[in-house]
């Protein structure tokens, strides 16, 4: 406990430059001033580039010495040069290309921004684009993306997980603001911990990434970018009803009269009604149910409250988030047996988060931040007959100094990171090879590392970093990692990427969901960490058509294992966990295009495959659950009358279904999804309506032998496809700036 006091008195900082411009973009249509959301704001002859939100702020820090000419451009406008020669506000208007009486110009761009600047594959999801569906949480953020799959974990708790790059979201780590979020006892329900409302953008970083950020990032990074203080509205409420009486709120209240900027953010769901309508039968409008709940009963409140200090010579900035959840799943009370299937998991997470950065106005180029973060996750799951309770205590510290070799275009940082985590475990219940009682475990690595980047000129770049990492006082893990750019011309990027990485397995709490059958859990041997190299290629291809901006996108990525944590659910009865054996590995290859066909008529589409493998029992297989191929197809058009219509088709290819008695099928069979919505706005008013699964398919019998919870039969976790059907949803979106 001393050691989260001790850090309590640390505070953190992200990314701090020694200059800094901020601002607005903007055009004026009939007199009226109309903010840009998606215009480009970058430096001339540099790598340094950002864009702006949906209230056309933009915020860009860097490593130049004054002056520097600023280039902002926005498809169906005029470019715009302007030289400045110190830190400050700079707003920008910009001219429509052509003549207003002659088209009626409006200020539309892609809401997914693929990063061409960074030699890191960059691809952000700005406000615009998450506004096109519900997205209640951060696991429903990626319904029209391509980048990031969603499922179902599980036909109880109705928990969606993520994939990336063909691997589970437990190889992705996931941050909020570059501070880890999803990790330890969260793996599980984690990435639902963060409504979508508050939500101001997401990074997705396809590959090892940098060693700055830590040595979890096997395939990847997705950065959630919450509303701060300094960039929120003054006022935002947001509610949410759906056809079968769930309802959310969303409040987010701040104040910046001050140096003091502060903001209250808040969230709260509600879903207690018992329906069971499929498990059984279900085809149009008939449907029977198994005598389990479709969605468990289930209660959220989530609250943050953030700070932020912001002066010439440093920056504070802390917040305080604190969750609560109950979920009550399992057979529905209408089942007279008395020792009815029960799921109960409840989850309570406190979390201090906070910066500190020192500017050094004076010494330019030369910046130190420290960051900091400490949680306490208290998991109660209870499951048939089965007790997992755990207690997790954690500590992340990592100090970052960044400096200059010779001139500005070489930036070379170097630090030290560490993370201590605690855990207090119970496994216990029938069927359990080695129950626990209130096991102590400690984790613990030290970590140094340094990186170099060299960005000459726009042309070509390179960061490469180097990690040394001594885990739990006994094993010693060398990370590399290189990203390199290159622009064969001014619309075209090619990116390659290395690097190496290593995370600690929570076995039980990141497979909750296997825990959902009477299968027999085996543990064969002690665990080692999971140690893999990833290896990728992004080209991307910007190109005007009749006028028109367009993009193409291709990516080729593979992950190799030194050591996988196999889960074995190859036998019907039996969930076993031991080390690699063999080989373990995932290709994936994507290709995506985006267009505007109209101006505020956008297209995208996008075809990936999935090729992934390991090594179970002796023998090579792909991995279960795993579908072989996904595709996507996505519309958004926005009517003069600001009504805003989004549309998309995901396909679901098949993928291979481990062997089960009451299962005849040796693979799924392929299936689309359908959503969409309608969003009409009213100044700061936005009204939604949309649907989700329109064609209402679903898994069949995704409860095997649903009638005896207690035979060996028993398994709900065999999922590949959805296990709820269509469902309606009404919103209310109202924001003051």
């Amino acid at each position: 406990m001393r050691y989260i006091i001790i850090i309590l008195l640390v505070f953190i900082s992200l990314n701090i430059f020694s200059q800094k411009i901020d601002g607005k973009v903007y055009s004026f249509f009939d007199s009226d001033k109309e903010y840009l959301e998606g215009a480009n704001i970058s430096i001339k002859d540099s790598p340094y580039g950002t864009t702006s939100n949906k209230n056309g702020d933009y915020s860009l820090s860097f490593n130049l010495d004054f002056p520097v000419t600023i280039i902002v451009s926005f498809v169906g406008y005029e470019s715009f040069e302007k030289t400045i020669a110190n830190s400050g506000t700079y707003n920008f208007e910009l001219l429509p290309s052509l003549n207003i009486d002659q088209v009626n110009v409006k200020g539309n761009s892609f809401t997914t921004n693929v990063n061409l600047f960074e030699p890191l594959n960059i691809q952000t999801l700005t406000s615009g684009e998450l506004e096109k569906a519900a997205c209640c949480n951060l696991s429903e953020c990626f319904e029209t993306n391509s980048s990031v799959d969603v499922s179902y974990s599980d036909a109880i708790t109705g928990i969606k997980t993520i994939s990336l790059l063909g691997l589970n979201g437990i190889y992705t780590q996931i941050t909020k603001e570059n501070i880890p979020f999803v990790r330890g006892l969260s793996y599980g329900y984690g990435i639902k911990y963060i409504p979508g409302s508050w939500i101001e953008s997401i990074n997705i970083i396809k590959g090892s990434g940098s060693v700055v950020q830590g040595f979890e990032s096997l395939t990847g990074q997705i950065d959630v970018i919450c509303y701060k203080p300094s960039s929120s509205p003054r006022l935002l409420f947001n509610t949410y009803v759906n056809k079968d009486g769930k309802i959310e709120n969303n409040l987010i209240y701040s104040l910046k009269e001050n140096k003091w900027k502060k903001s209250i953010l808040a969230h709260i769901s509600i879903f207690n009604q018992e329906i069971d309508k499929h498990g059984v039968y279900h085809k149009s409008h008939h449907h029977e149910g198994d005598g389990f709940l479709d969605m468990p009963i289930h209660s959220d409140i989530n609250l943050m409250n953030r700070w932020e200090y912001d002066t010439d010579k440093y920056f504070l900035s802390f917040d305080l988030h604190g969750i609560y959840e109950d979920i009550d799943g399992g057979q529905s009370s209408n089942i007279l047996d008395i020792e009815r299937y029960i799921v109960d998991i409840d989850n309570k997470i406190i979390e201090l988060n906070s910066k500190i950065g020192l500017k050094q106005p004076n010494i330019i180029n030369k910046n130190i931040g420290i960051i900091s973060s400490i949680r306490l996750h208290d998991q109660q799951v209870y499951i048939g007959n089965k007790t997992y309770n755990s207690i997790q205590e954690s500590i992340y510290f990592n100090f970052i100094r960044q400096s200059f070799l010779l001139n500005e275009s070489n930036t070379f940082k170097y630090g030290l990171s560490f993370n201590l985590d605690k855990y207090t475990e119970s496994f216990f219940g029938p069927r359990i090879s080695t129950p626990y009682n209130d096991s102590l475990i400690f984790y613990r690595n030290l970590g140094i590392y340094s990186e170099y980047s060299y960005n000459t000129n726009s042309l070509y770049s390179i960061i490469a970093g180097l990690r040394f990492d001594y885990y739990d006082f006994s094993n010693f893990y060398l990370l590399p990692r290189l990203n390199v750019k290159y622009n064969p011309s001014d619309q075209s990027v090619i990116k390659i990427s290395m690097g190496r990485s290593f995370r600690n397995s929570k076995i039980i709490s990141e497979n909750l969901n296997y825990l959902m059958s009477n299968r027999e859990v085996v543990f064969n041997e002690n665990l080692r960490n999971e140690v893999a190299w990833n290896y990728g290629l992004n080209y991307s291809q910007c190109f005007y058509f009749f006028d028109r901006e367009g993009k193409f996108l291709l990516d080729v990525y593979r992950t190799t294992f030194e050591n996988k944590i196999i889960v074995d659910i190859e036998q019907e009865s039996i969930l076993e966990f031991y080390n690699l054996d063999g080989i373990a590995y995932a290709n994936t290859i994507q290709l995506e295009f985006l267009y505007e066909i109209l101006d505020g008529f956008h297209i995208k589409s996008s075809y990936k495959i999935n090729d992934s493998y390991f090594t179970v029992d002796g023998s090579k297989r792909t991995v279960p659950l795993t579908p072989k191929d996904k595709a996507m197809f996505n519309i958004s058009y926005e009517f003069k009358e600001k009504v805003l219509v989004d549309a998309t088709m995901n396909y679901t290819g098949s993928s291979r279904i481990p062997k089960h008695s009451l299962l005849d099928l040796e693979s799924s069979n392929s299936y689309y999804i359908i959503n969409s919505q309608i969003t009409k706005k009213f100044g700061n008013l936005d009204l939604y309506i949309g649907v989700e699964n329109l064609l209402d398919y679903v898994q069949t019998s995704p409860i095997l032998d649903y009638t005896s919870p207690d035979s060996d039969l028993f398994d709900a976790s065999l999922i590949y496809a959805p296990t709820m059907g269509r469902n309606i949803y009404f919103g209310i979106r109202w924001s003051l700036y």
